[in-house]
């Protein structure tokens, strides 16, 4: 035991006085899926389409296994147009529905950002969540036309942990992977005819990264 203990800290010195290995900032642009439950609440199919950008910055020391992450991301949970025409009158109706769940994060990653095309990785982050229904029903009657507009707006907190792989050829990435979504105080109902959110997502991810040295 005492000899371990005089090993160890002459390793992590000797570490610290390696040089570091090269690591490699990379943008991600991503498409994404999002089903709720987890992974699919049972007797629900009610899946979210969209996409978002995020930014992974390796942290010095860390021989390039380390990362901070943050980006953005929006879906759309629901997206409708309706249209009825009075035939006695002429009047036309016309009903726009959307429904958006937006999420800013921000956490930590563990993965190789060097040399090596396939490129494994997890994280874990926490968010901020904007929820948005918009409403919007134009009437047009006689040439003349009329618009309502009702839209609201929630924001909560939450949290994610994913995992995926980025398959790195130098000037670009194919990156794809899942992470589960959880949030707190989620609103039970937008408006009316709005999709229940739900307090955990699946997302499944892909789309291209790009890597931007920082070294000349």
């Amino acid at each position: 035991m005492r000899s371990c203990t005089r090993v160890l800290p002459a390793l992590l010195l000797a570490l610290l006085a390696l040089p570091a290995a090269a690591a490699t900032p990379r943008v991600s642009v991503y498409a994404l899926r999002m089903d709720p439950g987890a992974p699919l609440k049972r007797g629900v199919w009610n899946s979210g389409y969209g996409g978002g950008a995020e930014v992974s910055w390796p942290i010095p020391r860390s021989e390039g296994l380390l990362a901070l992450t943050g980006g953005a991301e929006v879906s759309s949970l629901l997206s409708g147009v309706s249209t009825v025409v009075d035939t006695a009158t002429g009047v036309r109706f016309e009903h726009h529905t959307d429904q958006l769940y937006g999420r800013f994060f921000l956490g930590g990653e563990l993965g190789p950002h060097g040399e090596g095309t396939v490129q494994p990785y997890v994280n874990l982050a926490l968010s901020t969540i904007v929820y948005g229904y918009f409403d919007d029903v134009n009437v047009n009657a006689g040439g003349h036309s009329r618009e309502v507009v009702a839209c609201q707006h929630e924001v909560g907190v939450g949290w994610s942990a994913g995992a995926g792989v980025n398959l790195d050829f130098r000037r670009f990435g194919v990156m794809g992977g899942v992470r589960y979504l959880r949030q707190f105080g989620t609103p039970q109902q937008l408006g009316d005819g709005a999709v229940r959110i739900e307090p955990a997502y699946m997302q499944y991810r892909i789309g291209v990264t790009l890597p931007f040295p920082t070294e000349p």
